[in-house]
């Protein structure tokens, strides 16, 4: 729950442009997650990180992330069987689905609808 709620805060702090403070709660959270396997809070925090260093512009860094993010949900739905009606939600969920579809480089999601 520390690491998810670390996440959180990240997210707060993007919202709030403070990218410091962003960055600060993402390597608390990620510090945890040298400790402890946690996949289910690792594709959030590395999807967290992905988004605050698009927004500071370094896409080879969001990008990287973004990836890291797509490894651990694609580690997860494959520990399911392939017809398993879980899996289908999970990879459906729109936080899953934004990460599996990367964005084309330079546009918003915003950009893009």
């Amino acid at each position: 729950m520390h690491a998810l709620g670390w996440d959180v805060q990240a997210r707060v702090s993007i919202a709030e442009k403070d990218w410091n403070g962003a960055e600060a709660n993402i390597e608390k959270g990620l510090a945890l997650l040298e400790r402890f396997d946690i996949p289910t809070v690792a594709w959030r925090l590395h999807a967290t990180r992905s988004e605050l260093y698009r927004r500071l512009k370094n896409d080879d860094a969001a990008e990287a992330h973004r990836t890291r993010a797509e490894s651990v949900i694609l580690t997860l739905a494959n520990s399911f069987e392939p017809d398993e009606p879980l899996r289908h939600s999970f990879l459906a969920a729109g936080p899953v689905r934004r990460i599996l579809t990367p964005r084309p480089s330079g546009r918003s999601v915003r950009e893009r609808r």
